[in-house]
């Protein structure tokens, strides 16, 4: 492997580092907006435990690809490069995995709002809340 791919390589895995950022930052929003709204009191729901669980699992992975990120970040140059050459740091498939728990917890907000008038005006505002 050559010098100019080995520094290709780093450049490929900080720019997936970062988008993955991009991807990820709007679901802590949304996830605690969906979690005002379902596990409110006046609601009483049998698969609240399981929702639960599907709210929590997406943020322990968001804080996952975090401390990941923060650890690339404090990174000499020269270590990024060598831990880049074997793709140690595997962001797309963390995001896969931040989109997996994402993708189940909004199936069950869908469960409980079949319409789905509430959830998607939390959905729009979690987004909107995020662009400020």
């Amino acid at each position: 492997m050559t010098l100019q791919q080995v520094v290709l390589s780093e450049s490929e895995q900080n720019a997936a580092a970062v988008e993955g950022v991009a991807k990820i930052s709007p679901l802590p929003v949304q996830h605690s907006q969906i979690e005002s709204f379902y596990l409110s009191q006046e609601r009483q729901v049998s698969l609240k435990p399981e929702f639960e669980e599907s709210l929590i699992d997406p943020h322990v992975k968001i804080l996952e690809y975090q401390i990941c990120m923060a650890s690339h970040c404090a990174r000499s140059n020269f270590v990024r490069m060598l831990r880049a050459v074997p793709k140690l740091d595997d962001w797309d498939g963390m995001i896969q995995g931040i989109k997996a728990k994402d993708s189940t917890c909004k199936e069950f907000a869908r469960i409980f709002d079949p319409q789905g008038s509430h959830f998607n005006q939390i959905i729009l505002n979690a987004y909107l809340k995020s662009k400020q």
